[in-house]
């Protein structure tokens, strides 16, 4: 997900989360503005099609679909807010009917196993991580465990102490599961971060996607 428009840097020395995830759902996906059109929520939940949003339950620390909790424009506004907040750029998780959520990114960095679980048959990944932004142990997770999260539940906070080791098992799993096609970028292609707000870098970067799916789908059919 791209942040960028909604980031203020300054946010955390006034108490506030880096990133405002009710002005980016409730406002620009709601209204737009010049440069961007608002989300078509009517279509979502009307589509043949379901969207099924995941977030990382913080009591249990377990990947949950968010799909039962929607059942207006508001609520999947909601169900969005709350898989996408990752501690310490979004602050506190989000309450969706009673429960509170974070990320899905905590518990399940690439959701593809939940797919499985319910019945798909086939599954495509697209990645934004390259082939070679191989997995590495985070410096930050564990003073994010023991300062933002130290009042979480114990489970929450093992769960997002072992996101990278679980992401290398997603990688080696991705690469030979028989009913999965994994799609990333090409290794030239220039990384970019959650809080991006370089227009040509993110250009570049929606080409080389575009790029890749093209590429993975001349294979496919």
């Amino acid at each position: 997900m791209w942040w960028g428009s909604q980031a203020e840097h300054s946010n955390p020395l006034r108490g506030r989360p880096l990133v405002d995830l009710h002005a980016f759902y409730e406002v620009l996906y709601r209204y737009g503005d010049q440069d961007f059109a608002p989300m078509d929520f009517a279509s979502i939940l009307a589509s043949d099609i379901e969207y099924h949003p995941l977030a990382t339950d913080a009591a249990t620390g377990e990947s949950t679909d968010l799909r039962p909790f929607i059942g207006d424009a508001a609520e999947l506004r909601l169900a969005l807010r709350a898989s996408a907040a990752l501690p310490l750029l979004a602050g506190d998780p989000v309450m969706v009917h009673g429960r509170r959520f974070y990320d899905a990114g905590v518990s399940e960095s690439v959701p593809y196993r939940t797919a499985l679980a319910q019945g798909a048959t086939h599954v495509m990944v697209l990645r934004s991580r390259r082939a070679i932004d191989a997995a590495r142990p985070s410096r930050s997770a564990p003073v994010i465990a023991k300062t933002l999260l130290r009042r979480e539940p114990a489970a929450l906070r093992r769960v997002f102490l072992d996101r990278e080791a679980r992401l290398a098992e997603d990688d080696a799993a991705l690469a030979h599961h028989p009913a999965i096609v994994s799609i990333r970028p090409a290794p030239g292609t220039p990384p970019v971060g959650r809080l991006a707000r370089q227009g040509d870098l993110l250009e570049t970067a929606l080409e080389a996607g575009r790029a890749a799916v093209h590429e993975a789908h001349s294979h496919l059919y």
